[in-house]
């Protein structure tokens, strides 16, 4: 659903294979149809939401919250009390998703890579 070049989805294969985290995966079917998928990896008492993504199809009808508070919940049952998330700054609908859920913005960031001549 988000659209990871062949290349990236091996890199981040590569990434989730290699964490020592308790992680949990997550899909949101709406008459057997996947409209929305996510990450939750949990570290201490926090709660890390990667890669939460809603079918361009289903966006704007609630999808997307109903997964984050899937995750969320199965979180706290075993001991997350805290979480967190990353988001592409020009996601607007994604930023206001999270406004609505309480989540406030602490920080920004940006990758930077060197070109090869």
């Amino acid at each position: 659903m988000n659209g990871l070049s062949k290349c990236n989805k091996l890199i981040t294969q590569k990434i989730i294979a290699g964490s020592q985290l308790r992680g949990g995966y997550f899909t949101l079917y709406n008459n057997s149809i996947p409209v929305a998928c996510g990450l939750g990896v949990v570290e201490g008492d926090y709660v890390g939401l990667y890669d939460v993504v809603t079918d361009k199809q289903y966006r704007n009808k609630g999808y997307g919250e109903q997964l984050i508070l899937h995750i969320l919940h199965w979180a706290k049952s075993i001991g997350a009390t805290k979480s967190y998330l990353l988001v592409v700054k020009n996601n607007i609908s994604a930023i206001q998703l999270y406004n609505k859920l309480n989540y406030k913005e602490q920080y920004t960031y940006w990758y930077r890579h060197k070109k090869v001549l």
